[in-house]
Order: structure tokens, then sequence, then C-alpha cells
């Protein structure tokens, strides 16, 4: 089960090389119309966390066939976010994603895991009541971002600052930045996606009715693919 959303960076430490961010939000209802309760990563926190068996790990864009970003050093929640303090460490993948983080180019984050006892909530999603916690990411899109790209393309709306923002952000980064070639190529690549999506939402007409499809689960290549069947 993959959740994101627009949880935001909540802290750097350039000397400790750490950050703060929150993953989840929690007693709300997500894109999927899911509720995640507040108590739903209680658990996961305390047996796989850093003071548990120490499992669960921070990775880039939820690939876990790379090597870690980060080490979380701390895992908490308070009554509206479920939050992680990571040690980043020093691969070039890590290292490409501190420099994007210290040049606030990226700033969300996601969460892959399992849902247990589950049960069905007033607007016919999920009641996430447990959530057995594989690993936190750092995001360049989040749910709610491809979320909006995904109902632009159908509507055949204009786009909206945030995406014009995104977009913007990512260029003066990509012209800017110390990180390595292969992450600039990836962001790059995301980028003339982007564009492309941009360049169409501006002159598209009005979208047929298309098959739903679940936006946590799509990369911006999926909606790239969606926009060219319009």
């Amino acid at each position: 089960m993959f959740k994101s959303g627009i949880h935001l960076l909540k802290d750097i430490n350039t000397e400790k090389k750490t950050v703060v961010f929150a993953f989840s939000k929690l007693r709300d209802y997500d894109s999927d119309d899911d509720y995640t309760e507040k108590t739903a990563f209680d658990k996961t926190m305390k047996e796989s966390g850093p003071d548990g068996s120490n499992r669960i790990r921070h990775v880039w864009n939820h690939d876990r066939k790379e090597l870690p970003i980060g080490k979380p050093m701390r895992l908490w929640r308070d009554n509206d976010y479920a939050y992680a303090e990571s040690k980043m460490l020093d691969n070039q993948k890590a290292m490409d994603a501190w420099d994007a983080y210290m040049n606030e180019a990226i700033n969300e984050h996601s969460y892959w895991g399992k849902s247990y006892n589950t049960g069905i909530n007033e607007r016919g999603g999920k009641i996430i009541k447990e959530v057995k916690l594989y690993e936190v990411s750092t995001v360049l899109w989040g749910a709610q971002e491809k979320a909006k790209l995904v109902e632009l393309i159908k509507s055949g709306d204009k786009p909206e600052s945030w995406l014009l923002d995104h977009i913007t952000g990512l260029q003066s980064y990509v012209k800017k930045s110390n990180a390595s070639d292969d992450f600039l190529e990836v962001l790059e690549i995301e980028l003339e996606k982007a564009m492309d999506i941009l360049n169409s939402l501006e002159k598209s007409s009005r979208a047929n009715t298309l098959d739903i499809v679940e936006p946590n689960e799509m990369t911006l290549a999926d909606i790239y693919k969606l926009k060219r069947l319009i």
C-alpha cells in the first residue's frame, strides 16, 4: 500500500545532516477517501522502528532495489501527522537527495506499508487502523500532485500555479545543482514529461471519459501516457 500526499519537510539540521519530515496525515481522509486513525503507526514504530528491530528504511522515490538514502533515527506522531527524523547516508543517491533538500527542490514524502484491521468509512474508503511500515520515501511528485495532473488532463482545464511553480523550481535546481549526472538526468526526463503535459494542457479541449486511475499507483510516466491517449 503506497500512500503519499503533500507531507512537507519539517526541519533540516546541516551539522548533523538530518531531515525531519511528516510522511502521513492522521485523523483525516486522503485522496482515496481512506481514513487513517491516529494510532495506526504506533505498533510498527515501536516494533520495527529504531528502538525495535530497526527494519524501516528511508529510500528515494519508493525504490527499494537501491541503497537507502537515510537511516531513520526517530519515528513518532502527534495528533495530526506521523514523522520521521532521518540521518542522511553517504552513497551517491543520498548525497544527491541532500543537495536537492538544501536547494529546496524537494520537500514531499510518502510511505509504503501494509494495512491491517481495516473497516469501511462513511465515504466508502478504508478505515486504516494499523499499518505495518516498511519504508518512508522522499518523492518528487506526491500523490495529490499526481491526482491533480490526472484531473487536469481529463478536464482540459488550464494548469494551476502549483504546476508552474513546481516545474520552475526543478528547472532552476537542475541549472545550478551539484548533484550527479545520473540524478540530474532523471530530473530532466521528469521535467520534459511535465513540460509536455503542461503544453498540452494549455491547448487541450475537454477530454473524453476515461477509466478511473489510482494516482497513488501512478508515476509521471503513466500520466504522460494518459495524456497521449486524449
